[in-house]
């Protein structure tokens, strides 16, 4: 398996290539959702570079173009109806199972639409993940029922749509901690100005943690830091610049700053960007380059993203540089309105001065939007690491609003 796994090292670079080659051509939270319909990150969320809380548009989005089915309050109301006359059938008296379908038809609401804001200045929102997940490695197998994310929302609107404060609050699993709380400044040109703790930007910001371009590269939900980032959104184009601590959300230690970049231009049907890092700390000097494109074609849409990462380690004698490449692929396909099928291939070379430490991942599976706040999702997923190999089956239930 490990052999025939490895023949398709090449399969992450292909889609890169064939992004990049398809480009000319016409043809989510989750950034295959974004290249899918079009858009830019800000256009559903109210952190200009993605994840997170949905504003007004994200929240239309959700409840009417992402689920296969919308539940309306008349489909509540028919449901209450139903459930009495069942248990009316059963043997209950007409009139009480009457009575009680009645008063809860009037407490049904007139719409099951959430706008997503309180009033005009507060707005909250939330996203729980619940998992099953079972592992098969070296002959042994587990499996645990886990909830591997829940995050709290608020948006407060203090000057109308120029400046605002945001809080994503994480409550689940483990302890409650911030992860990203800021001031948020809205300015002319499509331009904006965040200062507080913030996630950092960086290519795809896929929910996938465990990929190889998030969890290796260190750009991901759980790694936040302190720091300032300015933007701007002119026409086709999306830019982004962060000067953080680089200390990973702790107190900074020195006069240095971690710089990041990352600049898009974004079409209909497909788009190209490219990243940037660089973080001098005492014990390593990091600097790392990247790019990614996502084309649109029809019911496909592909992304790709290339990181090549290099540490220069000041506490080692000899040869004390590493350089770290990272390939990422991706292929969706919608099977039908609110149902995607996704391909991903994941490969790393944590020290391209080693050829046998170089891992990679496969996973493919379906997920369904069910309808408006729910989304379920199944992926099996085979990981080849040098000296083991392991096989995971996730089932997911994404609860959000």
């Amino acid at each position: 398996m490990v052999g025939r796994l490895r023949f398709f090292l090449g399969v992450p670079l292909l889609f890169i290539i064939c992004g990049f080659v398809c480009l000319p051509k016409s043809a989510e939270a989750e950034p295959y959702l974004a290249v899918r319909y079009g858009y830019k990150c800000s256009k559903c969320h109210v952190n200009p570079t993605g994840g997170g809380m949905r504003n007004a548009f994200g929240n239309i989005m959700t409840q009417t173009v992402l689920p296969e089915w919308t539940v309306s309050a008349d489909d509540l109301r028919n449901l209450i109806r139903l459930g009495g006359s069942t248990q009316t059938t059963a043997g209950m008296d007409p009139e009480a199972s009457g009575g009680a379908s009645t008063a809860l038809t009037k407490l049904t609401p007139d719409s099951t639409f959430y706008p997503g804001r309180l009033n005009q200045f507060v707005a909250v929102g939330a996203d729980f993940r619940f998992n099953n997940r079972s592992t098969w490695s070296n002959g042994s197998s587990t499996n645990t029922v886990d909830m591997t994310e829940g995050n709290l929302y608020a948006h407060f609107n203090l000057l109308g749509d120029v400046l605002s404060l945001y809080l994503d609050e994480t409550v689940a699993p483990g302890g409650a901690s911030s992860r990203e709380a800021y001031a948020l400044l809205h300015g002319p040109w499509e331009s904006y100005l965040k200062v507080g703790r913030m996630m950092l930007p960086w290519g795809f910001r896929l929910q996938d943690d465990a990929a190889f371009i998030r969890e290796i590269t260190g750009f991901n939900y759980g790694v936040q830091d302190l720091g300032a980032e300015v933007g701007m959104e002119p026409g086709p184009f999306s830019l982004s610049l962060a000067a953080s601590n680089g200390s990973g959300g702790s107190s900074d230690n020195n006069k240095d700053k971690q710089v990041t970049g990352v600049a898009s231009f974004i079409q209909r049907y497909w788009r190209v960007g490219g990243q940037a890092t660089w973080n001098n700390t005492p014990t390593v000097k990091s600097t790392a380059l990247g790019g990614f494109g996502g084309v649109n074609l029809g019911r496909f849409t592909f992304l790709g993203q290339i990181d090549f990462l290099m540490d220069e380690l000041k506490s080692v004698l000899g040869e004390p540089r590493e350089h770290k490449l990272i390939l990422y692929g991706a292929v969706n396909y919608q099977l039908t309105k609110g149902a995607n099928l996704k391909f991903t291939y994941d490969w790393a070379d944590p020290d391209t001065a080693d050829s046998n430490d170089r891992i990679a991942r496969v996973s493919i599976g379906p997920e369904w939007f069910v309808t408006q706040f729910v989304q379920l999702r199944s992926f099996y997923r085979f990981l080849d690491v040098p000296g083991e190999d392991m096989s995971v089956l996730d089932f997911e239930v994404h609860l959000f609003f």
